[in-house]
C-alpha cells in the first residue's frame, strides 16, 4: 500500500492481485503474495471486528467468512467467542492452502441459533450447484451468502435487541 492509498483501495487491489495469482496458479497457494494475504487478513478482522461490535460484549454472533486458495469455500456459523473462532478458522484454512479472504458478523445476541439455522437452510436452497459439507459451501459467492444470512434473520430478533437495549427484558 502507497502512502497516499486509501486501505479500501489496497485491500480491493490486494484482492485483485491474489484472484489473478490462484487464477494463474489455482493449486500452488504459495505464488500468492504474502504481504497481500496478511492486508486481506488483517482487513477482514476490523471489518468482523467492527460489525460484531466489541468482542469483549457478551453474547453470539451469526458469521459469514470466506476463504480462497486451490478450493475456495465460505463458512457460516454462530459464536460467543468470535476473536477465537476466526483465529482458528484462519488457522485451519492456511492448513489447506487457503487465506481469509472477507468477513460478516452480526451485532452480538442472547443467541443465534434460530437465525443461523434458517440462514444455513437458505444457503443450502440457493438454485444454482452450491455444494455444501456441513457449514462449509464451495461454489457460492461470499456477498450473495451474506445477503443470504441477513436475510434469513428472524423478525423477533429485531424485538429481542430493542428490549435489551432499553432494559426490557
Amino acid at each position: 500500500m502507497t502512502t497516499n492509498e486509501a486501505p479500501d483501495t489496497a485491500v480491493q487491489k490486494a484482492r485483485e492481485r491474489l484472484q489473478a495469482a490462484i487464477a494463474h496458479h489455482p493449486h500452488r497457494p504459495d505464488q500468492t503474495d504474502e504481504a497481500d494475504r496478511r492486508l486481506l487478513s488483517e482487513a477482514t478482522w476490523r471489518k468482523v471486528r467492527e460489525l460484531g461490535s466489541p468482542w469483549e460484549e457478551p453474547g453470539e454472533r451469526l458469521y459469514v467468512l470466506g476463504f480462497n486458495g486451490p478450493v475456495p469455500y465460505v463458512k457460516a456459523g454462530r459464536s460467543k467467542h468470535m476473536k477465537k473462532r476466526l483465529a482458528r478458522h484462519e488457522t485451519d484454512a492456511a492448513i489447506h492452502g487457503a487465506f481469509l479472504y472477507d468477513g460478516w458478523a452480526s451485532p452480538p445476541y442472547l443467541t443465534v441459533r434460530d437465525w443461523e439455522t434458517a440462514a444455513l437452510r437458505a444457503m443450502r436452497r440457493l438454485p444454482h450447484p452450491v455444494t455444501r459439507v456441513g457449514e462449509y459451501f464451495h461454489n457460492l459467492d461470499f456477498e450473495q451468502a451474506v445477503g443470504v444470512a441477513q436475510r434469513a434473520k428472524p423478525l423477533f430478533m429485531d424485538i429481542l435487541s430493542i428490549w435489551d437495549r432499553d432494559g426490557l427484558s
